[in-house]
């Protein structure tokens, strides 16, 4: 009997303690539910105190010091990290397009903004109206409250205000950010084509092989832009997303020189290649980093504190009409050439960008050191037939210089993994 009462007595303990455990356990979802409802609540508050509003010109200063730096990010392989001093730059490289800032209507304290550019570009065979959103930026202590949604759907509604025009949306950002998958899927964006950053390092001469001292070859840097726009016309014609007008990257402050090389066969067939030179330092400015300081993380401006500036240039418009079976490798001895004329200018850094699609991305990088970087490019495409997906992502793409923005190197280590590099909704190549 005593022992049956000890066991009734343990069965009614165990009994309170599943009550207790059960009281318990409820009252933490209550807790959890309460922090998350208090938390949409602040959010939602927050986001009613924040207008949208035209850039105006006093933002420039306070937008250029908001941080870019991606917060999950190695900076044990970080060396170079570009800044710009002026949010508005790369929004004044193309003729149409629109910037809005997300202003805290409690203090007029500016928190983010966001770019778009309009262009002229030809796909399909048509020229089409693209829109081209980019630098979306929020102050650090302001994302937790979704105001980056808030400048989205202002981009969005610019679209919406243009639908006449049948204009494609795209964007482009690096991969392994899942967090831009959900957002393009929620978005109706759709990955059309893969692209690549490669980029190296200026600090040695490279040698040139026996046939450059041939008669037949020859290299030269050509100013006529008549020639070279006439020259782009003639070699990018079946690129996908080419300018409508070549001279808006050709004549601006932007483009610095368009190099040639060119080589007579016995049968007199000439075989060209082209590189062209776009002027980053114009855009922004690349420091170098050591990748062990955590604060360059929390504020942009310490990043110019004590740190070395160095020289960069972007390559595009790089050509050859080269066929595989003439074992000329002329592209690659103007590469060369290109990087030595770059180190006698104490160039410190040479990059790129392109469609993976583009036959002259083999050519990439000239030397190893600096990771490459993946990233894709995403169309809205609702408004054209989606079928066009499938027979346009095969064909090369036309990268456009000026859709470059921030700009990271990361050298290479085979012990690490590879970085993540996720960034804001509407990413600048960062």
């Amino acid at each position: 009997m005593e022992n049956n009462n000890n066991n009734n007595s343990k069965n009614n303990n165990n009994t309170n303690n599943n009550d207790k455990n059960n009281d318990s356990n409820s009252s933490n979802n209550n807790i959890a539910i309460s922090n998350t409802s208090s938390t949409n609540i602040i959010t939602e508050q927050f986001q009613n105190r924040v207008k949208i509003r035209p850039y105006l010109t006093a933002d420039r200063e306070i937008l250029s010091g908001i941080c870019r730096l991606p917060q999950n990010i190695d900076l044990n392989t970080l060396k170079a990290y570009s800044i710009s001093d002026d949010y508005s730059i790369r929004r004044s490289m193309s003729q149409n397009g629109y910037m809005f800032v997300a202003e805290d209507r409690f203090d007029c304290s500016v928190v983010g903004a966001i770019c778009i550019s309009e262009k002229k570009l030809k796909l399909d065979g048509r020229e089409r109206v693209f829109f081209y959103s980019f630098d979306a930026i929020v102050e650090p202590k302001y994302r937790s409250f979704k105001i980056l949604n808030k400048l989205t759907e202002t981009a969005a509604n610019v679209y919406l205000k243009h639908w006449k025009l049948e204009p494609i949306i795209y964007s482009s950002t690096i991969k392994m950010n899942l967090g831009m998958e959900k957002y393009y899927e929620s978005t109706g964006m759709v990955k059309f084509i893969d692209q690549i950053q490669h980029a190296w390092k200026v600090d040695i001469e490279i040698m040139h092989s026996p046939i450059v001292s041939d008669e037949n070859f020859k290299v030269w840097v050509e100013k006529d832009t008549d020639i070279i726009k006439d020259k782009f016309i003639e070699y990018f014609s079946n690129y996908e997303m080419c300018p409508v007008d070549f001279e808006d990257i050709i004549l601006n402050k932007y483009w610095k020189k368009t190099y040639f090389a060119q080589y007579r066969t016995l049968d007199g067939r000439i075989i060209e290649a082209s590189i062209s030179i776009w002027d980053q330092n114009k855009v922004c400015t690349l420091f170098d980093l050591d990748g062990t300081e955590q604060q360059i993380i929390n504020n942009s401006s310490k990043l110019k504190d004590g740190k070395a500036k160095l020289n960069f240039l972007q390559l595009y418009a790089c050509y050859t009409n080269e066929k595989s079976n003439d074992n000329i490798h002329l592209f690659n001895e103007l590469l060369k050439f290109v990087h030595n004329d770059s180190l006698k200018n104490k160039i410190d850094y040479l990059f790129i960008g392109l469609a993976k699609s583009d036959p002259i991305e083999t050519q990439f990088p000239l030397l190893p050191g600096i990771k490459s970087l993946d990233f894709a490019l995403h169309f809205c495409v609702s408004n054209f037939d989606v079928s066009l997906v499938d027979k346009l992502s095969k064909k090369p793409f036309f990268q456009d210089p000026r859709d470059y923005g921030v700009i990271m190197f990361h050298s290479t280590d085979p012990n690490k993994n590879d970085p993540l590099l996720s960034n804001s909704l509407i990413s600048s190549k960062l």
